[in-house]
């Protein structure tokens, strides 16, 4: 799991965790709306515009009805991403047009800003406080799924909440970070 900081944070002096590579490191990739959170799929290695197309064709139709509220609500999903290289290949912005799904226009590094983005930092400080308990890589993932199953929600609502808030918050700041 990454989280986004930036460059003047240090989260590892705040966890007081080594700066060595962890057996225990997951990837993951996550979708969520203001329904609640939708798919969890874990990778291996580096992912590229390939594997997150098929992490795209294997998830997001199978949930978008419930990102849109219902399954016979009519209307488009618009659905947000940051603007790395994986997410704007054209195989990727092909498929999203032929599915009729209609991306956010939006910069690469705003985690204030991106919903998500908050819910990896709150599953890296539970899966943080349980570090002890967790021995290999599988049992961070069993964590991570019951974590983001069963106790994100609301904190996802109350994020879609405020956001218009933090947006008001970011504007006043001139594009600065929000205090935690």
């Amino acid at each position: 799991m990454f989280i986004r900081r930036y460059e003047s944070e240090h989260p590892l002096a705040i966890y007081n965790m080594p700066t060595r590579w962890d057996i225990r490191t997951i990837k993951v990739w996550g979708c969520i709306s203001s329904e609640g959170v939708g798919p969890l799929v874990r990778y291996y290695g580096t992912m590229n515009s390939d594997d997150f197309l098929k992490i795209l064709q294997n998830n997001l139709p199978l949930w978008y009805p419930k990102i849109r509220g219902t399954a016979t609500r009519q209307g488009s999903l618009i659905f947000q991403q940051d603007n790395s290289k994986i997410h704007t290949a054209n195989k990727i912005i092909e498929w999203l047009n032929d599915n009729k799904i209609r991306t956010l226009e939006w910069p690469p590094y705003s985690p204030d800003l991106n919903p998500i983005e908050n819910l990896w930092g709150i599953i890296q400080d539970k899966l943080y406080e349980n570090r002890d308990k967790l021995s290999s890589a599988d049992e961070v993932w069993q964590e991570t799924e019951r974590i983001w199953k069963y106790e994100l929600n609301g904190y996802v609502f109350n994020s879609y909440r405020n956001m218009h808030n933090r947006i008001i918050e970011v504007v006043n700041r001139q594009g600065g970070p929000l205090d935690k």
